[in-house]
């Protein structure tokens, strides 16, 4: 379902505070979120389709 879309990913930190943002096609996402957590601070993740702005995956 995801591979084609156009994703808006945000990585939180513990507190809650965004520590990193990227927009993206779905084909690469997998590849993207094994890059976004390689920062320590990062402890969950949403996806967002990037054009309406609708929370996908938490």
């Amino acid at each position: 379902m995801l591979e084609h879309r156009l994703l808006s990913l945000r990585v939180y930190d513990a507190n809650g505070m965004m520590v990193n943002a990227r927009t993206v096609e779905g084909r690469i996402l997998h590849d993207t979120v094994q890059g976004l957590f390689q920062n320590k601070r990062a402890r969950y993740m949403q996806v967002h389709n990037a054009g309406s702005d609708v929370l996908i995956v938490r």
